[in-house]
């Protein structure tokens, strides 16, 4: 046999889980023939029953944390990279200041751009969700996660992609429990593919709106760029750095309040199972001071009374007995009177 499968087997030979009457306080007990034995298996088993516990109810917001958390890093990167390209141009060239209007054409040209990123960051997002659900390698979307930064602002695709994931949660849950032939999972299946349909139809139109939007704002910002580029090279390209240090500032910060909000809900992602009363070696072996203890206790009982009972017969200096009467008194005892108590005496 499998050297695991028979520890199992001897561990629950040995392991026995009790839970308390209408509560969940579960008791866990061991059997061995060393205490210390004992109790180390009783307070490993709670104590790994509750980081399994515990890692169950925190994994999910622990991915998503740790996705952020890469997403920091190369931020940081990018930042560290711009601030650095920004230090040398200005350490090269000593660039001054812009000139107002300079500046003026700078700003409205970066505010423009920014929304074309957006853009273009959006409409990759519906791209790389449309091929997900084309491929069926669709991520499942947890409950309170923003994948997308356009399902913000679109609530049907939010509540459709929410949707998918509880239907392909509930399948795969009958797979496990009925062919495909039956008809919940038939039915299921055709659920989740006019969902899918649904979903391709909203990301097009999403799509289409952000494609023509992009235009607008393309030929928004060529116009600044044409105004920028009549500045002199050294002004524009300075300009040009202390924008890309600013969209990575700006990028890096608002991720950074992403990871905060992660870390948060992980936190209060506590563990509801905890031990409340660790194990110890106990100090006798149950066998057999639980037959003893009750044995030691009748005889003692019966000693006790024994004692007592002579105790009470030597204190009690009453006369019973003729020979009692003769033996106090050092006469002979001649006649004795009867008890005339009785019912027929009194007639």
């Amino acid at each position: 046999p499998d050297p695991f499968e028979k520890a199992v087997k001897n561990l629950e030979k040995i392991v026995k889980v009790k839970q308390g009457l209408k509560t969940y306080l579960f008791t866990i007990s061991a059997n061995v023939r060393d205490p210390r034995l004992t109790a180390d298996i009783a307070n490993t088993l709670a104590s790994e029953f509750v980081k399994y516990s515990g890692g169950i109810n925190s994994s999910e917001a622990r991915t998503h944390r740790e996705f952020l958390e890469q997403r920091i890093e190369l931020l940081a990167g990018e930042l560290e990279q711009t601030q650095k390209n920004l230090k040398d141009f200005k350490d090269k060239y000593g660039i001054a200041d812009l000139k107002e209007e300079t500046k003026l054409d700078l700003k409205t040209l970066s505010s423009f751009q920014e929304a074309l990123d957006k853009v273009n960051a959006e409409i990759r997002e519906m791209k790389i969700l449309q091929g997900e659900i084309t491929t069926g390698n669709y991520v499942k979307k947890e409950d309170g996660t923003i994948r997308f930064s356009t399902e913000k602002e679109n609530f049907f695709l939010d509540q459709l992609e929410r949707d998918l994931a509880k239907a392909e949660i509930a399948l795969s849950s009958l797979e496990e429990k009925y062919t495909d032939s039956n008809r919940k999972i038939v039915e299921l299946r055709a659920e989740i593919e006019t969902t899918k349909e649904k979903i391709n139809k909203q990301v097009r139109e999403i799509t289409d709106s952000l494609e023509a939007k992009k235009k607008s704002l393309g030929n928004v910002v060529g116009k600044y760029k044409k105004a920028v580029q009549l500045t002199p090279m050294k002004e524009k390209k300075l300009d040009e750095l202390k924008l890309a240090v600013t969209v990575a500032e700006d990028a890096y910060l608002q991720m950074h309040e992403q990871y905060e909000d992660a870390r948060l809900q992980e936190a209060k992602k506590l563990n509801e199972i905890r031990v409340i009363d660790k194990a110890k070696p106990p100090l006798y072996p149950k066998w057999p001071m639980q037959f003893l203890y009750p044995l030691l206790g009748c005889l003692t009982g019966l000693i006790v009374s024994i004692s007592l009972a002579f105790f009470i017969e030597s204190m009690d200096d009453t006369v019973k007995t003729i020979e009692s009467a003769e033996k106090i008194l050092g006469y002979s005892v001649l006649a004795t009177i009867p008890n005339f108590q009785h019912s027929r005496w009194k007639k």
